[in-house]
């Protein structure tokens, strides 16, 4: 028994230093490495607003003058002296309690800070706290004041979660230090949990259809310190477990019309759980059905690659008339991995009529040569159009010269 702890001690030791080293070999640069999923909702403003925070008093969000680090915006404090932009995330919802109270959960932290050029130049700083079950303070990360005017700079921590970590309320403060406006600015901020314990990827074979609809749930899961004993599947969205397996995949049946968040919580045999994020699948009933794709008209780079413009068609095969929906456009390295944040996102105001066929063009330019890299085309982005199919949504395309 005492080798048995012996080892398992070890092994934590080894997980612990290993993302440390894999941190510590790229700080100081312009980029940086995810330890796991960014738990902040609306991480970059990408939603155009400051829609899953809270400001004091006030915040927006801004899209040029600087330019964004990544993404179409950045978070903005407007004017007045000082202000507070802060998010609560509840960690019950992604752990259990024995997972948060292992000691082998790894934190970090941060984001992207910049100011305005002038003198003095504003100021900004990332104030991170972890908190108990009554939101009392238990460790706190206190980011450098960053007054940057020159490029976008990486502020980040890692730390072991400390046990008794319930939730984390990420702040950044923007203080005033001279002129109208308040221009301390962030961008791409992350609180990012790793675990020996790792959800890698849940999928299903098709999220939306007609009753009677059967789905292929699949869950992907690491441990490096123990073994996975269970899958319980929480398949009708209503937090409570409705199958427990052995194995990774599940098939449900679905025979009632609606939307649910389907999670997959995956247990270890220390009793160490983690919870998925949520996969929604619709379902529908009658003859009426939207079907959006997209398909790539004409596209072509300029400027040695560094500037790139494109036209894509969107189809709506169904017999029904959509909203409003959004298009995204992704630059990837492999033309499947998305980044965090598309580098331009475009409305279809007014949706596109059963049968009928749409169009968005885009330019972008870019500070170095885009060629080799892929553009992803993703129709419907926020998921505003309930579609009869939902894995016929992305157009991709390689830049060439």
């Amino acid at each position: 028994m005492r080798q048995k702890k012996a080892t398992s001690a070890l092994y934590r030791i080894s997980f612990v230093i290993a993302i440390l080293l894999l941190v510590i070999s790229v700080s100081g640069s312009s980029w940086a490495i995810s330890i796991g999923p960014n738990l902040l909702t609306n991480p970059g403003s990408e939603s155009g607003n400051i829609s899953g925070w809270q400001a004091n008093p006030s915040f927006t969000v801004r899209n040029a003058d600087p330019i964004p680090f990544e993404g179409s915006y950045y978070f903005f404090a407007g004017s007045g002296s000082q202000h507070l932009l802060f998010q609560l995330i509840d960690l019950t919802a992604y752990f259990s309690a024995s997972a948060l109270d292992s000691g082998k959960l790894i934190a970090r932290v941060g984001g992207y800070q910049r100011s305005w050029p002038q003198s003095p130049p504003d100021q900004g700083q990332i104030i991170v706290s972890f908190l108990d079950t009554n939101e009392q303070v238990i460790d706190l990360f206190t980011g450098p004041i960053k007054n940057n005017t020159a490029s976008w700079e990486l502020i980040e921590d890692l730390r072991v979660l400390p046990v008794g970590t319930r939730k984390i309320k990420y702040a950044f403060q923007s203080i005033r230090k001279c002129g109208t406006n308040n221009d301390g600015y962030l961008d791409s901020a992350f609180v990012e949990i790793a675990s020996p314990l790792t959800i890698t990827s849940f999928i299903a074979n098709q999220t939306s259809g007609y009753l009677p609809l059967a789905v292929d749930f699949t869950c992907q899961a690491t441990d490096s310190v123990g073994s996975i004993i269970e899958y319980q599947w929480d398949t009708n969205g209503d937090g409570k477990i409705d199958v427990r397996t052995q194995v990774n995949q599940l098939t449900a049946t679905y025979l009632k019309a609606g939307i649910r968040n389907v999670r997959v919580t995956v247990k270890d045999d220390a009793g160490t759980t983690v919870t998925s994020k949520p996969l929604k699948i619709s379902t529908i009933t009658g003859t009426d059905y939207f079907d959006l794709s997209g398909d790539w008209n004409s596209f072509f780079s300029s400027l040695q690659g560094k500037q790139i413009s494109g036209k894509l068609d969107v189809l709506n095969a169904g017999n029904k008339n959509t909203g409003s929906f959004a298009v995204a456009f992704y630059l990837s390295e492999d033309g499947q991995t998305l980044p965090l944040k598309p580098f331009r996102k475009i409305t279809v105001q007014g949706g596109v009529k059963a049968g009928a066929t749409g169009s968005v063009a885009f330019t972008y330019k870019a500070s170095t040569s885009l060629i080799g890299k892929y553009v992803i085309a993703v129709v419907d982005s926020n998921d505003q159009v309930d579609e009869s199919n939902e894995v016929n949504n992305r157009a991709v395309i390689q830049v060439t010269q």
